[in-house]
């Protein structure tokens, strides 16, 4: 689990990059690459974590967790990306904000 987060702290500058700078081809990457490249540090930790809790609670537990990640995180996304596009004006703004997602989760 620790491997996959390090290419995805090494990585995410360099492709939001490629992004900015080949907007014809990386508007088609875009929208999906984000979600490719984050979802690999926890496809394993899904699967540790559901396994590490008991039988009869598991699914709530785990449930509960991932909808109030998905909505602290996920829903203040489109907010908080606008607003650093807003105030620096650097269209690699969203980079900074899934690097520092990236480091706090992977503070556990």
């Amino acid at each position: 689990m620790i491997w996959p987060q390090l290419v995805v702290l090494v990585l995410t500058y360099p492709a939001f990059l490629w992004i900015v700078q080949n907007r014809v081809r990386g508007r088609y990457c875009s929208a999906s690459y984000p979600v490719v490249h984050r979802s690999l540090p926890f496809t394993a930790f899904y699967a540790a974590f559901t396994e590490v809790l008991p039988q009869n609670i598991r699914g709530g537990v785990f449930a509960t967790i991932y909808a109030v990640a998905i909505a602290t995180f996920g829903g203040t996304a489109q907010l908080v990306v606008t607003w650093l596009l807003h105030v620096t004006g650097d269209p690699l703004a969203p980079s900074w904000y899934l690097l520092l997602a990236a480091i706090v989760g992977s503070s556990r």
